[in-house]
């Protein structure tokens, strides 16, 4: 009797101690349960809103966590960055808008994404890192699961797909170091360098 008693006191312990982490994962740190939710994009439904100019998401389980895409509101229309050029796009159009990830109405993560193609691929706009001099673009582990859930393409097999593409292409790095004791180079060509690296040094701005 005292063993089963022992017993039912450390299963009642333990699950005040579940109930605590799983209270502080959800309402204090909801950016955790966030990468959770997104991990299985099974899990997510598009809600069918008539006449709105919003397209929303929502977690099966997790119904605090929605996904909200406002097309009304675009960010860039005719938006064009250079490694846009790895990208088959027959028709060249291109908008991007903010992608936005809420937690009970109130927004946690922001992320661009870029429609191209006529609108027919949705994927995330790349960012920069800077690695041994060099700035590379970039995708983060957020805007890989947050394109499984809203990403969409046409010609290719998965966002994932047109991911690595991206990054495997001519485009990427986008600025290196400017050599300018290479002797060898004539003033034509070290205008050019200078001239291209201060172009490509505009796209560290935005």
């Amino acid at each position: 009797m005292q063993a089963f008693s022992i017993i039912v006191s450390f299963l009642g312990i333990l699950l005040a101690f579940i109930s605590i982490a799983l209270t502080y994962i959800t309402f204090f740190a909801p950016g955790i349960t966030a990468q959770i939710a997104l991990k299985d994009r099974k899990r997510w439904s598009e809600v069918t809103r008539p006449q709105s100019g919003r397209k929303l998401f929502r977690h099966q389980i997790f119904s605090g966590f929605t996904i909200e895409i406002d097309i009304e509101n675009s960010v860039v229309e005719d938006f064009f960055e250079p490694w846009m050029g790895a990208l088959y796009r027959p028709d060249p159009s291109a908008t991007s808008y903010y992608v936005t990830m809420n937690f009970n109405g109130l927004p946690i993560m922001n992320e661009l994404f870029v429609a191209y193609d006529g609108g027919r691929n949705f994927i995330p706009a790349p960012k920069f890192a800077t690695r041994s001099n060099r700035t590379y673009l970039h995708f983060d582990h957020i805007q890989r699961l947050l394109a499984q859930v809203v990403g969409y393409v046409h010609i290719e097999d998965s966002v994932e797909q047109v991911i690595e593409k991206i990054l495997k292409s001519k485009y990427n790095p986008v600025l290196s170091d400017l050599d300018i004791t290479d002797e060898s180079l004539s003033i034509e060509e070290l205008d050019r360098k200078i001239d291209e690296f201060k172009s490509r040094s505009e796209l560290l701005k935005r």
